[in-house]
Parts: C-alpha cells; sequence; structure tokens
C-alpha cells in the first residue's frame, strides 16, 4: 500500500486530493461572492427605497415651508388690522374724554 502512495499512482491520488480541494473552495468562494451580491442587492434595494422617502419628505417638507408662509401673511394682516383697531380704540377714549370734560364743565355735570 505504501508503494501505491508512494508510487505513479500515489502522486495522481495526491493530484486528484489537491484538485477536489482546490475545486471544493472554488465552490465556497463562488456561495459566498453570491450570498455578498444578494447581499448587496438587498442594501442597494434598501437605499433606493430610502431615497424615494426622503424625496417625499423633501416634497412634504415644502408644502409645509408653503403653509407656513401662508400663515404668517395672515397673521401679519391681523396684526396689522389689530392696530388699526387699537389706535380707533385711542381716538375713542380721547373723544370720550373731552366730551366728558365738555360735560363737566357744564352747569348740570357729566
Amino acid at each position: 500500500m505504501k508503494q501505491i502512495i508512494n508510487g505513479k499512482l500515489g502522486a495522481k491520488v495526491r493530484a486528484v486530493l489537491i484538485a477536489t480541494v482546490l475545486l471544493a473552495s472554488v465552490m465556497l468562494v463562488a456561495v459566498t461572492v453570491r450570498n455578498l451580491q444578494d447581499k448587496v442587492d438587498l442594501l442597494n434595494s434598501k437605499v433606493s427605497d430610502l431615497e424615494w422617502q426622503v424625496s417625499n419628505l423633501d416634497s412634504g417638507l415644502s408644502d409645509l415651508y408653503s403653509e407656513v408662509n401662508v400663515l404668517e401673511a395672515q397673521v401679519l394682516g391681523l396684526e396689522s388690522r389689530l392696530g388699526d383697531f387699537d389706535s380707533q380704540v385711542d381716538d375713542l377714549e380721547s373723544k370720550m374724554y373731552f366730551i366728558c370734560v365738555y360735560l363737566r364743565n357744564r352747569p348740570w355735570g357729566c
């Protein structure tokens, strides 16, 4: 048996064993590469989904900014009207004061 392993047949057996190990290694590498490619494809899909979500969020933020601008314009308009009402109240108070002063100076009083 030693002669078979050490002889020409032994060299052939060693060569077949080495070839088998190399083939198994190559197949293992191929499976690993395929698994990695599947993971890369999955990550690419997730990146694509995230990009789509970010795009939608940008659109939503633009809509919110537009709404805020409209509301801000409405608030400014209301503040302006409030200022007008405030000045009208001041005018009425002033007129009422002068009316009371006028009436107090009358003989029958206020």
